[in-house]
């Protein structure tokens, strides 16, 4: 951590390579484990504090040497949360930044572990890496990572690898959105995203942020932000202008969004297309839900009830609120 200091290699310019497994702490759990002055000592060094295997991160890039590399596994969390953000960003900072991700993956790391890891290679210094590998492997022991070279057949954009995928795909997948969320890029997956990009009003939405409450990525978190842009949006004819069957916007735009976009009951219009793989996880965890809350006898009496009058899914909502 900002402790850990090796002055000899440090003045050669760092280490050559660093291999990380740091501990998978939250946010929260950070504040009640670690004592009041390492604390302080997080806050001063990074100015914030954040997911503990985050800090782990920032200071393995600190370690490393130019033309060095750099191996970590973390929570899968890493791909797409809030708190991650800067660090991806830095990651995927495109073709002239000094660091560049060569592969991603996603794995069962750890035997009786219930979480998915996420490994994350890349170097410093040694130039841009036009093409990601990403290996999605999740619930499999990471010996099926072995077999992750190359595509084997270069007409493909996936090989499988006994239950596993390798895909190869352009790095400028990862880059096009503003938190740079790193994700299974399947075929499927990156004509959503490009899609996405079409909304109205992406071409100010696509900063990552921007100043005086004006458009950006981060705006749609921020709720109060948010309803003054709506305002402003409205008085300036923003919605007027929308076509029927042609335009569309964002979710947050037209619901009550921000922070309730991750917390509140917006989470029930994100859905996965029928038959396919996200589906079946989806179904079979709702089935999981359902059969827990049967186990105990408040809950389950209450949902009974409720699915009189609800869906399953309304139900299980209801019961979790």
């Amino acid at each position: 951590m900002p402790a850990f200091h090796t002055p000899d290699v440090a003045a050669s310019g760092g280490w050559d390579v660093v291999i990380m497994n740091p501990p998978y702490l939250s946010r929260k759990e950070v504040a009640q484990r670690l004592d009041e002055v390492l604390m302080h000592d997080l806050e001063r060094h990074y100015g914030r504090t954040a997911d503990l295997m985050i800090h782990f991160a920032w200071r393995a890039l600190q370690l490393i040497r130019t033309g060095g590399v750099l191996s970590m596994i973390f929570n899968d969390s890493i791909f797409t949360s809030t708190d991650a953000a800067e660090l991806r960003r830095t990651l995927l900072a495109g073709e002239d930044a000094p660091e560049t991700v060569h592969v991603a993956a996603r794995t069962r790391c750890f035997e009786g572990v219930a979480v998915n890891g996420g490994v994350i290679i890349a170097t410093r210094g040694l130039g841009h890496d036009p093409e990601i590998r990403w290996v999605e492997n999740p619930g499999r022991p990471t010996s099926d990572l072995l077999a992750a070279g190359r595509i084997a057949d270069p007409t493909k954009t996936s090989t499988p690898i006994g239950s596993s995928e390798l895909f190869e795909v352009s790095s400028r997948n990862f880059l096009r959105l503003p938190h740079r969320p790193l994700f299974r890029p399947s075929p499927p997956a990156r004509e959503l995203q490009r899609r996405f990009m079409q909304c109205a009003g992406w071409r100010e939405f696509s900063r990552y942020e921007a100043a005086n409450g004006g458009a950006s990525w981060e705006l749609l978190s921020n709720t109060r932000a948010l309803e003054r842009w709506i305002a402003a949006a409205r008085r300036d004819g923003f919605y007027e202008a929308l076509e029927p069957g042609r335009d569309w916007v964002l979710l947050g735009l037209v619901i009550e969004g921000g922070q309730g976009l991750a917390t509140a009951d917006d989470r029930r219009f994100l859905a996965a297309r029928e038959g396919g793989g996200e589906a079946d996880a989806a179904r079979t965890m709702q089935q999981r839900l359902e059969a827990l809350t049967l186990t105990h006898e408040d809950a389950g009496a209450r949902y009974r009830a409720l699915r009189a009058v609800m869906t399953v899914e309304d139900a299980l909502l209801a019961i979790a609120d």
